[in-house]
């Protein structure tokens, strides 16, 4: 059975506040690359980086929620196209 995504456009951030969370993703996609690696000499310094970029990126969202004041939906989460700053309200899946 093929899941239907479900996604809404609900705000807009500006070009620096798109450009502050595109480097915290590529941070994150990158330690997770590192833990791939399965090296254990490097693994606990990677999670802690890990936990403190996914840290400051929580804080991005709950900071631009309540800057510009987004719904919210049960089961659903706020996605951003990082080509056009927009904002999608996203259910059923991850886009």
């Amino acid at each position: 059975m093929k899941r239907m995504i479900m996604k809404k456009i609900i705000g807009q951030v500006t070009h620096e506040e798109t450009e502050t969370i595109r480097t915290m993703f590529e941070i994150r996609i990158a330690l997770e690359n590192l833990l791939l690696m399965d090296n254990k000499e490097v693994e606990n310094r990677v999670l802690k980086d890990l936990n403190q970029i996914s840290e400051k990126m929580q804080a991005w969202w709950d900071e631009m929620g309540k800057k510009y004041q987004w719904p919210g939906e049960e089961n659903a989460q706020w996605v951003i196209d990082f080509n056009t700053g927009e904002i999608n309200l996203s259910k059923g899946g991850k886009c």
